[in-house]
């Protein structure tokens, strides 16, 4: 399976089969229409001039292969390096993912919690309010008995007058007929 993208094979080809390296597609075309001329040229003239022509081809196949060879070994160390890389995205993806599974446990333990929190919140409010409700009726039981006790402090001190009086009077009246 190919990782890396054609772009950075491209780029490891232009960069090894460059012009100005000799190995390039058109360097490798003009050397390949070279012909050596046999007019007017002595026997031994065409085999130097041959023997150029073979020994350039020689060194030619040998620069193409050190550059195909140095492809090579560039193209595999720039899959290695994407298949690291992938490797490292997939585990940070994996990692992600867990956290993100986490999370989503969390995020529904604290919707329960939250719930729970607003129906305490409801049950603590429906209290609140019933004990404000028995707080008032203490509150008006307690100015009723309050109103009681003055009108029974009110009624004992009028019968204590009365009392009084009814002792004066006796008084009075027992003076009167002890004379």
């Amino acid at each position: 399976m190919i990782l890396c993208s054609s772009i950075q094979y491209r780029n490891i080809a232009s960069d090894i089969f460059s012009p100005g390296t000799g190995i390039s597609d058109d360097e490798i075309r003009k050397i390949m229409r070279v012909r050596v001329s046999s007019k007017q040229m002595e026997l031994e003239q065409q085999v130097a001039a041959g023997n150029k022509v073979i020994k350039r081809l020689k060194d030619t196949l040998t620069a193409l292969t050190k550059g195909k060879n140095e492809y090579i070994h560039r193209a595999i160390d720039a899959e290695k390096s994407c298949r690291g890389g992938w490797a490292s995205a997939l585990e940070t993806a994996q990692l992600l993912d867990e956290d993100r599974g986490f999370f989503k446990q969390k995020v529904k333990q604290l919707e329960v919690d939250n719930t729970i929190w607003k129906d305490n919140a409801k049950d603590t409010m429906r209290e609140l309010s019933l004990s404000e409700d028995k707080m008032q009726n203490l509150r008006n039981e307690i100015e009723d008995l309050k109103q009681k006790l003055a009108e029974t402090e009110n009624a004992g001190t009028q019968a204590l007058i009365a009392l009084e009086v009814e002792k004066a009077r006796n008084k009075e009246s027992e003076k009167n007929q002890q004379e």
